[in-house]
C-alpha cells in the first residue's frame, strides 16, 4: 500500500511487508494513517494534500477486490472517497 502526495514529492510506504492481498483491517489502518499524515501535512502552510491508498483486499469468501481511497486534506481536515473494483 502506498500513500503518495500528488502536490508534494513525498511517498510514504504504509506498513505492510507483504505486497500481496491484505485484510480489510490492514487496509483501514493504512487509510487512517494516511488521513492523519495528510491532515498534518496540510497544516504546514503549503496548501492542500491529495493522494491515494491502494491495495488488493481479501473479501468475504477469500475472493479479492482492488480498493483505492482518494485522500484529500485541507487545513487539517481529511476526507476520502473509496473506489472498489473486482
Amino acid at each position: 500500500m502506498i500513500f503518495q502526495s500528488k502536490h508534494r514529492k513525498e511517498v510514504i510506504r504504509m506498513a505492510t511487508s507483504n505486497p500481496g492481498p491484505v485484510d480489510v483491517m490492514t487496509f483501514m489502518g493504512a487509510l487512517v494513517d494516511a488521513m492523519g499524515t495528510a491532515a498534518a501535512a496540510s497544516q504546514d502552510g503549503h496548501g492542500s494534500v491529495h493522494g491515494t491508498v491502494e491495495a488488493v483486499v481479501i473479501a468475504q469468501g477469500n475472493s479479492t477486490m482492488r480498493v483505492a481511497a482518494d485522500v484529500k486534506a485541507d487545513d487539517g481536515k481529511p476526507t476520502f472517497t473509496l473506489t472498489v473494483t473486482k
